[in-house]
Parts: C-alpha cells; structure tokens; sequence
C-alpha cells in the first residue's frame, strides 16, 4: 500500500489509496492483538507451572529434610558423617546437588569460579560447604544449641565466619558482591557473609567463600568460591 502511494499519480483515486492502507493495517492490528493474545495466555500458563513445580520442589524438600531426621533418629548419627570427599573440584558441583540439595545451592557462578579454582587444601572448601548445609543452616533455622555446635565446629576446621563487605562498599564495586536470584530473575542478592581461611590473598593458600541465607527456602546460596573477591582495597 505504501509503495502504491509513492508511485501513485494525480489521475488516480487518493482515496481508494488510502482505504487499502488502512484496511491492511488493520488486519496486521487484528493479527498483533492475536499474538498479543497467544503470548499472554502462554506467559499465564508457564507462571502457572512454575508456581506448580515451586510448591513440588517445596513439598520435596520438606520430604528430604524429615527423612534425614528420621535417619539420623533411627540411627543416632548424623547422616552428613558417611559422606564421602572427592578429592578434587571437577564433582563439586554433583557433589552438592546430590549431598546438600534443599540445604545449600550453589548460584550459577559460583560453579563457573570452581572451573579456575586454585586453593589447595580441597577437602577444607568441601568440609566448609557441608559447614554450611549444616551446622550454619541449624543455626539460622534456630535450633537449640545449633550456634554452640557451629562455632565448634568452625574451630575444628580453622575457618571463620563473618560479614563479607560493607553493602555501601560493595557499591563501589559494580556486580561483584551481587548475584542475580532467584536464577534467571531481574533481582539481586548481596553476597553479605563469607567463610573464610587465610589472610595473605593468596589464592593457592586463602579461602573465601561467599554466600548469603535464603530466608523463604531455607537454604544458603554459594555465589562465589573458593577465592577472595576483589575490592579496591585489594
């Protein structure tokens, strides 16, 4: 219609120009609003199913932790005790999902920092991971004597827990201290504590792991190790 228009004459009939033009684009308005339509009933339906598999994975979750319970009752042992270390960060990732999973999550990026991981000492960054899907979380969950028990338990192992930044510092450092979260979400979490070993950041010999405490699930989200972040301090 529109190259019709360019090309049209004085001899021909303006008028009849224009009502093809506009009857095509309301068909091509017609045609958006079905997409419109379509997209918006898919978009309906997949918040639906996420809604669907969020209480699923919640119901399996709350599953998981009552079964450890009951097997840590029957037995009179704690469960994480027959876990075995790998001995080396190419199965940290299995690792978690099948030994910590509705306990600790590891973000996205923190299993891409495990590809260049350097620290030395690997069974500290896994013993410092169960730490967390344990002793850490009972602790944040309020169970009775669980803060005696982590603090022991950090001095077992020699690492120390503490806030990881200043928020008005981590600021200044663009999206280091972030993480988007939920997974593939526009919100952000502040990596606000860390368990770390070492002062001389050195990445062979000092650890840090970053994480923060997901309230409404329940768990701890690793969103960086097992190396220091940088800052302009450092």
């Amino acid at each position: 219609a529109e190259i019709t228009r360019r090309e049209a004459t004085e001899g021909l009939d303006w008028q009849t120009i224009y009502q093809d033009e506009i009857a095509l684009l309301g068909q091509k308005i017609k045609e958006t609003e079905k997409e419109r339509d379509e997209m918006t009933d898919i978009a309906d339906q997949a918040e639906k199913d996420r809604d669907h598999y969020l209480a699923e994975s919640d119901s399996l979750r709350w599953q998981v932790e009552s079964l450890r319970k009951r097997l840590s009752e029957k037995t009179g042992e704690d469960p994480d005790t027959s876990i075995k270390i790998p001995p080396d960060y190419e199965d940290l990732a299995d690792w978690v999902r099948e030994n910590l999973s509705a306990r600790l999550v590891l973000h996205p990026r923190a299993m891409r920092a495990v590809k260049d991981a350097c620290y030395e000492d690997v069974e500290l960054v896994y013993r410092s991971l169960l730490l967390l899907a344990s002793e850490y979380r009972n602790m944040k969950l309020g169970y009775e004597g669980a803060r005696e028990t982590f603090n022991k338990q950090m001095d077992c192992l020699k690492v120390q827990c503490s806030p990881s930044i200043a928020r008005e510092r981590a600021g200044e450092e663009g999206d280091t201290y972030f993480v988007q979260y939920p997974i593939h979400s526009a919100s952000k979490r502040f990596l606000d504590m860390h368990i770390r070993k070492g002062k001389d950041k050195n990445d062979h010999h000092c650890l840090a792991i970053y994480f923060f405490w997901d309230e409404d699930r329940r768990q701890v989200v690793v969103g960086w190790l097992p190396s220091h972040l940088d800052n302009r301090l450092t």
